[in-house]
């Protein structure tokens, strides 16, 4: 993630909580090479292990985001990376609600 849209995201967050300058003491950016630092197994060859969910990058927010349904039938991405709204846990939670509904689609039962 470049320094210019570390500083966005931190302008953004002002502009939606303008106080929140008077309480920052520290600041850090957490990205992807973070999170595949924070953990210990390796999801994907090289890349560390993923403990939020596929390693998301700025590229697939949105509706660049992962499709849930995997080209393996059967196969689904659920988590903060696909399928889900929000930020966070929220979003996280979001996705298992929204890809239960893709699976139970899938299996005809809605």
């Amino acid at each position: 993630m470049s320094e210019t849209a570390i500083e966005r995201i931190h302008q953004t967050a002002l502009e939606a909580w303008p106080t929140l300058k008077d309480h920052i003491v520290r600041k850090e950016a957490y990205t992807t090479r973070s999170v595949s630092n924070a953990t210990r197994d390796s999801a994907v060859a090289g890349a560390g292990g993923e403990c939020i969910g596929i390693a998301q990058t700025m590229e697939q927010e949105g509706k660049n985001k992962p499709n849930p349904r995997t080209p393996l039938a059967g196969l689904y991405i659920v988590g903060c990376d696909a399928g889900g709204k929000g930020v966070a846990t929220h979003q996280a939670v979001d996705s298992g609600f929204r890809v239960t509904e893709l699976v139970l689609q899938d299996l005809g039962v809605r």
